[in-house]
């Protein structure tokens, strides 16, 4: 299946609104779990699947910045070994924190531990991964945006468009799909929306309401009716 149309009716740029969502994520994250009720197990278990899906989208993103990004800045000699020293010390431990985060939900979800003592892990491990994937995005936005934008050709930028967009409606729909067009403006959606095929489309609309069912559980907000 061919993710973009065959004629796009516009040039968005899906990077961006990753990033972008992949933040908003991280805060409401670190907002929800600063207020969790030990004893509120439907919403550990409603948070522990959220997480699952938004921590694939933190790895898919390294995933595109290693595999696809850094490998041709290095092979035209325009990227140093310190800045790719950094990023790869930023992407390490962002994982490592990841990790760590979705086993404290996991421990709270399936009641395998003191709940009290967890919750404060949990709070504290999200809080810490906000400020290191903010600091992570805002050196990747600073040391390789413009390297990318300066030194990779059309046919470049536009396969690595493409590998996100397969990321997001095929390899890890439909929580990646779902999930990022929550997270970007009425204009932004509807532009998005016209890039992806017919079956992506149907897909969206058929599981963003269980999506929100699901998070108003998890982030303990008023599911909306659209």
């Amino acid at each position: 299946m061919n993710e973009l149309t065959a004629a796009p009716r516009n040039d968005i740029m899906i990077r961006p609104l990753v990033r972008r969502a992949l933040l908003a994520s991280a805060a409401r994250l670190r907002e929800t779990t600063a207020g969790l009720d030990p004893a509120d197990r439907r919403r550990h278990q409603a948070l522990d699947r959220w997480f699952a899906g938004f921590a694939a989208e933190v790895r898919a993103h390294h995933e595109i910045v290693e595999v696809f990004v850094l490998p041709n800045l290095t092979a035209r000699g325009v990227i140093d070994e310190r800045t790719l020293g950094t990023i790869a010390a930023d992407h390490a431990w962002v994982d490592h924190v990841v990790g760590e985060l979705g086993d404290a939900i996991g421990i709270l979800a399936f009641d395998l531990g003191d709940s009290a003592d967890w919750l404060t892990t949990a709070a504290r491990l999200a809080e810490q991964l906000e400020l290191l994937l903010t600091g992570q995005l805002s050196r990747e936005s600073r040391l390789v945006t413009p390297l990318v934008a300066t030194s990779l050709e059309p046919a470049e930028h536009a396969a690595i468009e493409r590998e996100i967009l397969r990321g997001v409606t095929l390899r890890r729909a439909p929580f990646a799909l779902t999930w990022l067009l929550e997270h970007i403006g009425d204009s932004e959606r509807e532009a998005l929306l016209a890039r992806i095929s017919s079956p992506s489309r149907l897909m969206w609309r058929s599981r963003r309401r269980s999506y929100r069912r699901s998070t108003s559980v998890a982030f303990a907000t008023v599911d909306s009716p659209s």
